[in-house]
């Protein structure tokens, strides 16, 4: 509502500061004291995502005032977290030159993961109003666009290409933690096998 704000520090704590008294409140801090580089508060303000150089994501509660959730996946440190505008995924840049994407209704759930980043690291990310696309930013000066749906992402792929993809092809680009199915349904052609 504008009357907070939140940030990480570089020892690792989770400040509240009242935007008008000026008050500062520790809300929670990282066991291992490592910075935290990204915060983003889910639309509502009921969740606080932040992350840093032990490469979690971890989730804050406004209500239970406690962290609820830490997201494990990317293997460096988190650079930027963006949740969607419909509140149902949370995206995490990290250093590792992947972006992860949780369902925030399924956290138990492998992350999808989204590694061709043109060889950098992911800088910034952010959903399209629509929450079909997310933006990507690399250190290298490169933007990327990544179809959040696995089956956007086959329709768009068959605008490119005249076959089905290989299995091997599918877990490249698309992912192993994404069952495999022909991509193109409009080809008669069933897809080689590894």
């Amino acid at each position: 509502d504008g009357t907070l704000l939140v940030a990480g520090t570089s020892d690792g704590q989770l400040i509240q500061i009242d935007l008008s008294s000026k008050q500062q409140r520790l809300i929670y801090e990282i066991p291992s004291h490592t910075p935290i580089h990204a915060v983003r508060i889910s639309k509502g303000g009921t969740q606080i995502a932040f992350g840093g150089e032990d490469s979690f994501v971890y989730l804050w509660s406004n209500v239970t005032r406690s962290v609820i959730r830490r997201l494990t996946g990317p293997t460096s440190r988190i650079n930027a977290l963006e949740f969607s505008h419909n509140g149902k995924l949370l995206a995490a840049a990290s250093f590792d030159n992947s972006i992860h994407v949780w369902n925030m209704d399924a956290l138990d759930e492998f992350a999808t993961v989204m590694k061709d980043n043109f060889g950098a690291y992911a800088w910034d990310v952010a959903f399209s109003n629509d929450d079909e696309y997310l933006v990507v930013g690399t250190n290298n000066g490169k933007v990327k666009k990544w179809p959040v749906h696995a089956d956007q992402m086959a329709d768009e792929i068959c605008e490119h290409i005249k076959r089905n993809m290989t299995l091997d092809e599918w877990e490249r680009y698309v992912g192993n933690n994404i069952e495999f199915r022909n991509t193109c349904v409009s080809l008669l052609v069933e897809p080689n096998s590894k």
